[in-house]
């Protein structure tokens, strides 16, 4: 077991191996071997007992002389043998408890994290400041960063919104998204709270970027799930998002939610009640009439000549 008392003291990241050199069934002892991965060769042999080097009180602190200036230097990381008289056999049994063996490696690396404490309840803190955020190159002669596309801010700390929102929506992060969604029952505190971007967009469109345009809809028809279920033209046709525009199912005509039959050819109008553009279009220019529709049917059958009656020929 290996832990770290008041941080890893080294200053970068390193790799540790420990190595079993012997082990005394009859006295119950064992010796190891370490070294770090700077390390050419392992340090000297340590004894570990059921007494010494056992468990967290009496861990071995690993000191060495890692800088090579001729003095051992402290590296907070301690390690300790969590045995007892079982794992060296004793008492004896057949089949045999011994769980050390000589010859047994262990292997653990240790992340420097740049000096910043990492809380095990918090996973926020796992998080290490680096310059630029990682996602961007300092220019030093200005000392301002050069961000990696697809990141802004002044250290490159938050994503971008593509294409602006295609100027049909707003650009917010995911604190906002939490708290708008949820009418502010809920909050979020990530680490990426306010650095995760996405679109919020305008009524009538729609797409990452808000660059599709959403069609008019309404109930199904038919009975099944339509508009006020998120589906486009009434789940009877397909929405075109470049035009905003209804291609209907055969049988089906303008915002596909009237069915065709012999006694009513009317395709139902576009309003602001159906259709989410000119719902906004009449916020934006309350002054004028946002549509007007004539009761008069959109399609009249041509007018037919009375049937002339012909008589029988005399004989």
């Amino acid at each position: 077991m290996a832990f770290l008392n008041n941080g890893f003291l080294l200053n970068r990241d390193l790799g540790a191996d420990f190595r079993i050199v012997t082990v005394d069934i009859g006295s119950q002892r064992a010796r190891f071997q370490w070294k770090l991965s700077n390390q050419r060769a392992y340090n000297a042999e340590v004894e570990v007992t059921l007494s010494k080097f056992n468990d967290r009180a009496r861990a071995y602190h690993l000191r060495a002389d890692f800088n090579e200036d001729g003095t051992a230097d402290d590296s907070g990381l301690f390690v300790y043998f969590n045995v007892n008289g079982e794992d060296f056999n004793f008492p004896s049994s057949t089949p045999s408890s011994q769980s050390l063996f000589p010859g047994d490696r262990y292997f653990l690396n240790v992340t420097f994290n740049e000096g910043k404490s990492v809380t095990l309840s918090d996973q926020n803190t796992v998080h290490s400041v680096v310059e630029c955020s990682g996602r961007g190159a300092c220019e030093r002669a200005r000392g301002e960063c050069k961000c990696y596309p697809g990141f802004g801010g002044d250290a490159c700390q938050r994503a971008i919104c593509p294409n602006g929102c295609s100027s049909h929506g707003t650009c917010q992060n995911l604190k906002y998204f939490v708290e708008e969604g949820t009418n502010n029952a809920y909050t979020y505190t990530g680490v990426d709270a306010t650095q995760q971007m996405g679109c919020k967009c305008d009524i009538g469109f729609r797409g990452f970027d808000c660059s599709q345009m959403e069609c008019p809809s309404g109930p199904d028809p038919l009975g099944g799930d339509g508009g006020n279920e998120g589906l486009d033209c009434s789940s009877r046709g397909v929405c075109d998002f470049n035009t905003g525009t209804c291609m209907c199912f055969k049988g089906f005509a303008g915002e596909c939610h009237r069915a065709r039959n012999a006694a009513l050819h009317v395709c139902t109008p576009r309003t602001a009640a159906t259709y989410p553009a000119l719902r906004r279009r009449a916020v934006r220019d309350a002054d004028h009439p946002v549509l007007s529709v004539s009761a008069k049917p959109a399609f009249a059958p041509p007018s037919m000549p009375a049937p002339r009656r012909v008589g029988a020929q005399a004989r």
